[in-house]
């Protein structure tokens, strides 16, 4: 005898596939889907009928008892479901349309009185959902059977008639359903030509699942059987109604009957839950939206038929097998490791639930870890192992079950999971009338319930498969896309199901090609040539043009040339030799740039030493550097450099004899191999590293940027960057291989945006290149643009709102991107006012200007941690190859093979790839966005928050200059903080937090929204102008405004308080305090939904709780509609933020 467990899975197997067992005496009855019990399977039942029918009497329950007629009745748990989601949104989305085309005779007043004897058998159909106005509890109320009004509407007439009967069966599916006024149905009758009808049938879902269909088809057709004979349908009576099974299962709950399925879940779904980050199109709406599409495609049969066996080999179901493929794919597309999706039941656990109409369904949620090295057969057996134990477990209702678990709310997802999974067992849905017989005429409703529904149905030609998605979210190209990666999964793990589920290649060639290579990049430039070289050659062409200006001094080529001739020859005879580092440590004036092109004529390479860093980091980084000489004015006597020498610069020396003679000029002895500059960027161990860049890499830079402005001998480029960050090399190179001019703003000048925009209008500048930080000081101050400006933007991310000011003022906006090792940009994206005003959007849904496409004879490759090429649309970490790469960190050989590796995509020996750190996403155009840092990433309550898309919500509302977020250790917990700059426009007052959250609201959910609140003058900046987000995390965290020990204030807040803690059984209610955090539920929130509407006389519905779920935004709301807004201050959570002046020790903080 095969053992027990092995037995129940078999049996499970068979229920979930649609089977039904019960006794009937002594015997054994089943009933099931047609091919569903094959030979074998009937062997085995025979051979296994004692066992089975223990097993049967084992579960067996007492009837479900019949309730005495009453005026209203409990609803079941699925019936609250569906009505919570009705009152908050996507009514229509619930819509069941069964619509057959029916071709031959039909006995339309045959057809009118079965339907009538059908609303009569089953009490649903005449079934209407009533609020109590006395409790708000929602009830179910059975009204007596009527004749159904069949209409017969005739379109033969019609130019096209077909196309006609279309349109009306898409309205007819689409139109929603007022759940008060029964019934939750619709009929009609359409005739299209002779002897050809539409049917057009609707069911709301609250009253019908998909077992239901085919109760409802099978009934219908002897109902109507039976009125063509002119007598009553010859149908079983039903032992009771859907009323009763409600009533039956509240009592299940109220007992202990189901507390070892409670537990279960509870364990099941124990902690943060993980929320699925599916990659987007679009930005999440704040409210859950459920308009929808579907893609659908058949699996070979081939694949179809490994998949059944692989099944039967791992003692696992083909909708187990279809689970774990689906999950692979989510693991693919997200990177996540902890996944759930949800797979309806039917629920019809009791014997006397057959031949009943109505809604039975649970949800059942499956979770499960998937790794990227986990073997797909061993995947499989767990999910095996999972579903068996939910389903032996699918009586607790799945909404009971979320109120319990107390999960955050958020109106922009559904709760636990966003995916489901469907294998499809039910009865086909064709309609047999007499003779005539149906085809099913229903497409797609246009509607989705969640973000993806993934559904299978076994067929003759192979696995039908569809994908039904939130068009919102998506777009067709990428679900289509997604097919085609399950579609490669399931061929590759049907011929290797030991293979790792990271390492099946799911791309086909199209879409391989156009993540690897999007565009050819490679292109000609002087690989053999330094920088100084090329400068001569522009020296000799323009020797009496102005190279460099600052503060009135300017510097003519052939005075460039001969002052750096000078420095060359003296750090000669310091002993600096080809491939020595010699420091910089020189403010910024016009003696900056001879000073480099000198140190680059010597054959070394310079190392910044900004004089404006802290003392111990310039220190380090010169012993670090192992430093030959360096070169600086007089504010030296600082650093602590024994035994090296010191070559000291007047930075305001304009002295000079006459150009030499072209002739003179000896090149410099480095070659395009040797270091240009070893640059320190900070590093994870809290002491910075440097990144050492080649002539090379430096040549094929400037050439490519170059390319890319249009930069010509007759503009000037205004340089504010400090050169110890490494885009300085840009603005001070970039015009001396042109023929142009660099004007050099000073230090102060750089720093105050007053000043800065006087320069650039008294400059002339046609070129400017900043961080977004500087930018934005700028319009500050009051610039407004200017026409003949390119600007050049980098460092951080371009805000939209930013980018916009930019694309209206300027001639030309581009957007830059590129790490220190790969050479300051390798990537640009030219923004126009258009495509500012309405931004692309990355993979996380926010809003995002994209990075662009690669600058010349670079790769840039998005890869997922195993190396594979990520999809179009897929986050994964972005790799940078060409001859942008740097030769790696100095003196850190173990630093560099970590992130500088093989390149496995390039074209000859020894090419490598950078592991940037940042994580980006390959647009369907072939460019790039960036999606922040693997480290950026936050995550809070189970939620992975990208910071910067709160940044640029908040960003968007007046009177709000810059912003950071980070997440900060709290009191009671996690948080995020919000730091933010008031604009300074004069007609935009500082917000309060109240208005902040509003906005907020608006745009991302409840878990988005900041804890703490802090306005300062300025946020705190690196050296390198970018936001100093360790600062912000080491400041003392403000107070929050709403505490919970205000009590209400406002004359609303009074007047609701009361039914709030009558509500939730409470003897005080606070003005802060939030309904679900104090326990309430989607029900509940109904309930009070009423009772605020009758206390103050004005709606107030479910959303409004959901969205408002403070006492005081509530109230605040309820009073506006009241007509009687109250003032914001009258209110603790109405508080203005304090501009918070910073004290002596957090600026020592900020200083550090």
């Amino acid at each position: 005898m095969i053992p027990r467990p092995t037995l129940d899975r078999f049996v499970d197997d068979l229920r979930e596939r649609g089977a039904r067992f019960w006794r009937e005496g002594g015997d054994l009855r089943y009933r099931a889907p047609k091919g569903l019990f094959t030979p074998a399977v009937i062997e085995r039942l025979r051979a296994e009928k004692p066992a089975l029918l223990r097993m049967i009497l084992d579960e067996a329950v007492e009837r479900i008892p019949r309730l005495p007629d009453s005026d209203r009745y409990p609803l079941s748990h699925a019936q609250r479901r569906f009505w919570v989601l009705s009152q908050l949104d996507g009514a229509n989305a619930y819509n069941i349309p069964l619509h057959q085309r029916l071709e031959g005779p039909l006995d339309v007043a045959a057809l009118r009185t079965a339907l009538t004897d059908l609303v009569e058998r089953h009490e649903v159909l005449r079934t209407s959902i009533v609020v109590d106005p006395a409790t708000g509890e929602p009830g179910q109320v059975v009204h007596p059977a009527q004749p159904v009004a069949l209409e017969r509407i005739d379109l033969s007439a019609r130019t096209d008639p077909d196309a006609a009967a279309r349109e009306a069966a898409a309205q007819a599916a689409a139109a929603t359903f007022d759940l008060a006024r029964p019934p939750l149905f619709r009929v009609s009758l359409l005739l299209v030509g002779p002897d050809r009808h539409l049917l057009l049938f609707t069911v709301h879902h609250l009253v019908c699942d998909g077992i239901s269909i085919g109760t409802l088809g099978r009934d219908l057709a002897a109902c109507y059987r039976a009125a063509r004979q002119g007598g009553r349908p010859d149908l079983p009576a039903l032992p009771i109604q859907y009323r009763d099974y409600a009533a039956w299962q509240q009592r299940r709950l109220d007992s202990a009957a189901l507390d070892a399925e409670r537990r279960y879940w509870l364990r099941q779904l124990d902690g943060a839950l993980p929320v699925l980050e599916l990659p987007t199109d679009r930005p999440r709406p704040a409210h859950q939206t459920y308009r929808g599409a579907e893609h659908t495609w058949l699996l070979p049969p081939e694949s179809a038929s490994g998949l059944e066996a692989l099944a039967r080999v791992r003692r696992a179901s083909l909708f187990m097998t279809l689970c774990a493929l689906v999950k692979v794919l989510l693991h693919r597309h997200t990177g996540a490791d902890d996944i759930i999706v949800a797979t309806p039941v039917g629920g019809r656990v009791h014997p006397d639930l057959d031949d009943q109409v109505g809604c039975y369904l649970n949800i059942l949620c499956l979770r499960d870890r998937v790794g990227a090295t986990t073997r797909f057969s061993a995947l499989l057996d767990a999910v095996r192992d999972t579903a068996t134990d939910a389903f032996d477990h699918q009586s607790y209702p799945f909404d009971r079950l979320v109120d319990e678990l107390r999960l955050p709310r958020d109106l922009s997802r559904s709760p636990v999971t966003d995916v489901v999974v469907i294998l499809q067992n039910q009865e086909e849905t064709a309609l047999r009338l007499d003779e005539l017989t149906g085809t099913p005429a229903f497409g797609h409703n246009g509607t989705s319930k969640v973000d993806l529904t993934f559904s299978f149905k076994a067929s003759v030609h192979g696995l039908a498969c569809g994908i039904e998605y939130n068009t919102d979210l998506f777009t067709a190209a990428r679900i289509t896309r997604m097919a085609g990666h399950l579609t490669r999964l399931a061929a590759a793990f049907v011929d290797q199901p030991d293979r790792a589920i990271g390492g099946v290649d799911i791309l086909d060639d199209a879409e391989r090609r156009a993540v690897a290579a999007p565009a050819e990049t490679t292109t000609d430039y002087p690989r053999h040539s330094t920088l100084p070289e090329l400068i001569d050659r522009v020296r000799a062409a323009r020797p009496g043009a102005v190279a460099v200006s600052c503060e009135g001094r300017r510097v003519t080529y052939a005075e460039l040339t001969r002052r750096a001739v000078e420095v060359a020859e003296r750090l000669e005879s310091l002993g600096v030799r080809v491939g020595a580092r010699v420091g910089v440590h020189l403010p910024r004036s016009a003696q900056l740039v001879p000073v480099l092109l000198g140190i680059l004529r010597a054959g070394a390479a310079y190392v910044p030493l900004d004089p404006e860093f802290p003392l111990e980091r310039r220190c380090y980084m010169a012993a670090d550097a192992g430093l030959s000489a360096v070169v600086a004015d007089a504010g030296v006597a600082d650093l602590d450099l024994p035994g090296v020498p010191v070559l000291l610069i007047d930075a305001d020396d304009g002295s000079g004899e006459g150009p030499p003679d072209s002739e003179a000029v000896v090149p410099g002895p480095a070659g395009a191999r040797d270091l240009a500059y070893v640059i320190y960027t900070s590093g994870s161990t809290g002491r910075p590293k440097g990144v050492a860049i080649e002539h090379r890499a430096l040549v094929n830079f400037l050439g490519a940027m170059a390319q890319e402005t249009g930069f010509t001998a007759d503009d000037t480029l205004l340089a504010v960057t400090t050169l110890s960050f490494d885009i300085a090399a840009l603005e001070l190179f970039l015009p001396l291989m042109i023929g142009g001019r660099i004007e050099i703003a000073t230090s102060a000048t750089a720093a105050d945006g007053h000043r800065l925009a006087e320069l650039l209008r008294s400059s002339g500048a046609t070129v400017m290149q900043a961080t977004p930080a500087t930018w934005q000081m700028l319009f500050d101050a009051g610039w407004t643009g200017d026409a003949a400006l390119t600007a050049l933007c980098g460092g951080e991310a371009l805000p939209p709102g930013l980018a916009g000011r930019l694309a209206t003022g300027c001639h030309r906006v581009l957007n830059l991107y590129g790490p220190t090792e790969t050479t300051v940009w390798s990537s640009t994206f030219e923004v126009s006012a258009g495509r500012a005003a309405a931004p692309p959007v990355e993979t996380s849904g926010r809003e995002a200007m994209p990075i662009g496409r690669e600058i010349a004879n670079t790769r840039i490759y998005v890869l997922d941690p195993r190396w594979n090429l990520a999809p179009l649309g897929v986050a994964g970490e972005i790799y940078i190859g060409g001859d942008g790469v740097a030769r790696g960190y100095w003196g850190r050989p173990v630093l560099t093979a970590e992130r500088f590796l093989p390149d496995p995509f390039g074209i000859g020996l020894g090419t490598r790839l950078y592991r940037t750190g940042d994580i980006g996403v390959r647009r369907d155009d072939g460019a790039l966005t960036f999606h922040g840092r693997r480290d950026d990433q936050v995550k809070l309550r189970g939620f992975r928050i990208e910071t910067a898309e709160i940044e640029q919500v908040l960003m968007r509302y007046p009177g709000v200059g810059q912003v950071a977020v980070v997440l900060r250790d709290g009191p009671t917990g996690p948080g995020l903080l919000a730091a933010l700059t008031a604009s300074g426009a004069p007609d935009s007052p500082p917000p309060t937090e109240t208005e902040l959250r509003r906005h907020l609201r608006g745009s991302v959910p409840e878990y988005m929204v900041p804890a703490w609140w802090l306005v300062m003058a300025v946020l705190p900046r690196t050296a390198n102008g970018k936001t100093d987000r360790t600062a912000l995390r080491r400041l003392p965290l403000p107070g929050r405004s709403t505490t919970t020990g205000v009590l209400p204030s406002t004359d609303m807040e009074r007047r609701i308080a009361p039914v709030w803690a009558e509500v939730l059984a409470l003897d005080v209610v606070h003005a802060s305090a939030n309904f679900f955090e104090l326990g309430g539920h989607s029900l509940l929130a109904g309930r009070l939904a009423t009772r605020v509407h009758q206390v103050a006389g004005v709606s107030c519905d479910l959303g409004d709780i959901f969205t408002h779920p403070t006492l005081a935004e509530l109230a605040r709301l309820v009073a506006d509609r009241a007509g009687s807004a109250e003032p914001a201050t009258d209110s603790a959570a109405e508080q203005a933020i304090p501009l918070a002046p910073l004290t002596d020790a957090e600026r020592a903080l900020l200083d550090r």
